[in-house]
């Protein structure tokens, strides 16, 4: 549908945005390769409404303060007077964990669910809400005007929240129970609505005109994507439900995200290994392994290459 093998990713995403009758303002991402550190980015600098996806950063700063012992995972905390964003949810939570909850409990509820009263109570263990966005920068900054996450009007940009990936990517055994929960997160949706063959951690954001979502996406070739949006749907910030165009779209940029990646990257990466057979193996084998590689592809887009390649075994 698109030439993915031929256009950069920002220009398939907009090219994706052009059909779909999307502005590119409504759109920003970041995208990092972690095999070979190539970038893309559109809008990355460009406020964006941060919605639950400040839960991620705040529990990797909780993760950090257990294992510097200075945190408990069994102490069981007390979140009768924790602060709270929907009465209703907070004394949902004081009822059924008895009025007290874990750090492990926090995070179950916070990443999986997305829950507002655990992600409050974990914030406390920090001293509160805002000594936590103090400390958010931890993970970096962006190259914008506005380094992480704004506290006052839940701003951010995708260029701080891809700095936020990396770091998880790189300390994944650190953040492995994270990793675990936000494995589990919001399944058929978000970035796994169309990727359903794939390990993905994902944590999503919705607030009103927002839907959001950071990934470490487990191709073969890993790679981390912040993608943010605004107004998708319809959706307005009165909106108080999510858009199911929005949510929709969101799907689909995903996919044609990942379907870039897969024809520039994974298809790279299995002709290398195939290259590598000729330092092993008879020349005639390994043209015979290229040659079934090439009848493999022949339906996929990569009809430039495939014929370059041809080319190479007629001659």
């Amino acid at each position: 549908r698109y030439d993915y093998a031929n256009l950069d990713l920002t220009q398939v995403v907009q090219a994706y945005l052009a059909e779909a009758g999307i502005e590119q303002s409504q759109i920003a991402f970041s995208y990092k390769d972690l095999t070979t550190g190539q970038t893309f980015a559109m809008n990355d600098t460009q406020p964006m409404t941060a919605g639950s996806t400040y839960k991620l950063p705040l529990n990797m700063l909780v993760v950090d303060e257990v294992a510097e012992g200075k945190l408990s995972m069994e102490e069981r905390f007390d979140i009768t007077q924790t602060h709270f964003e929907y009465q209703g949810e907070h004394d949902n939570y004081v009822a059924a964990f008895n009025g007290a909850m874990s750090i492990p409990d926090m995070q179950e509820y916070s990443l999986v669910y997305s829950e507002n009263t655990p992600a409050y109570a974990l914030a406390e263990r920090l001293g509160g809400m805002d000594k936590a966005y103090e400390m958010f920068s931890r993970y970096g900054q962006s190259k914008g005007e506005l380094k992480t996450i704004s506290r006052e009007n839940n701003k951010t940009t995708t260029d701080y929240y891809i700095q936020v990936l990396e770091y998880l990517s790189k300390n994944q055994e650190k953040y492995k129970d994270i990793l675990y929960y936000i494995g589990e997160s919001f399944p058929g949706e978000y970035y796994k609505r169309y990727l359903r063959d794939i390990t993905i951690y994902q944590k999503p954001g919705y607030v009103r005109e927002a839907l959001n979502v950071d990934a470490l996406v487990m191709e073969e070739k890993p790679y981390i994507v912040a993608l943010y949006t605004a107004y998708l749907g319809g959706s307005t910030e009165s909106s108080d439900e999510i858009s199911g165009l929005g949510i929709e779209q969101v799907g689909q940029l995903a996919y044609v995200i990942n379907e870039w990646h897969r024809v520039n990257k994974n298809w790279l990466t299995m002709n290398y290994k195939n290259l590598k057979v000729c330092l092993d193996t008879d020349l005639g084998i390994f043209f015979l392994i290229m040659n079934d590689t090439l009848n493999s592809i022949s339906k996929t887009d990569n009809g430039t290459y495939l014929e370059k390649y041809r080319n190479i075994l007629d001659a």
